[in-house]
């Protein structure tokens, strides 16, 4: 589960030993914190493993969400069908299917949302990496 209001910008370099921590993600991601509509540098742990609402000052009370859930549902050659999942206080709530493509290294359809659409996109990323053994 990440932060719904976590823009992923880019891969994180693994500095533990043993094996990793599982992440909403894939692995963990530097990023900026959309939370006040004012792009910010973000808190790495509150902001990759999601639930942040009593531990981040800036997540939004009003928020409808806690955190966004990914999973890949199917490949398909150049697809990659992904589920997502918002979850309320550990309950499930709006979700979806989205798909990325390998050779556009992007998420269809457009969410409106951009932040779904770049973590969707962080999830696929993360996932060809570790499937593809280059971590």
């Amino acid at each position: 589960m990440a932060c719904p209001w976590f823009l992923p910008q880019q891969p994180m370099p693994q500095s533990h030993t043993g094996p990793a921590p599982r992440t909403p993600l894939g692995e963990f991601w530097s990023g900026l914190c959309c939370a006040s509509g004012n792009p910010a540098e973000a808190l790495h742990e509150a902001c990759n493993s999601g639930y942040a609402r009593s531990r981040c000052a800036h997540f939004p009370a009003e928020s409808p969400h806690d955190a966004v859930r990914f999973h890949v549902a199917a490949e398909n050659g150049d697809l990659i069908r992904l589920q997502y999942i918002y979850e309320r206080e550990w309950w499930p709530g709006e979700h979806g299917v989205l798909e990325y493509s390998r050779a556009r290294g992007e998420v269809a359809p457009e969410t409106g949302n951009g932040l779904l659409g770049r973590q969707a996109a962080a999830f696929a990323e993360s996932w060809i990496r570790k499937t593809q053994g280059r971590y």
